[in-house]
């Protein structure tokens, strides 16, 4: 992901995401824009998005 974008993991009881961009704007962006197309597809399941940020790597 050179310049941003999305990643997706499969558990039987977990979607992992992980987003990446060249700036805070950005990601915060693609945070919203991902979490929100989830959350109405998963509106019935109850499902929700929770962001963890991470270390940037050295």
């Amino acid at each position: 992901m050179e310049h941003g974008g999305t990643e997706v993991q499969t558990a039987p009881d977990m979607l992992t995401l992980r987003a990446e961009a060249t700036d805070a704007e950005s990601l915060q962006r693609i945070q919203d824009l991902v979490a929100g197309r989830l959350e109405r597809i998963g509106r019935c399941d109850h499902l929700t998005v929770i962001w963890q940020r991470t270390a940037a790597p050295a």
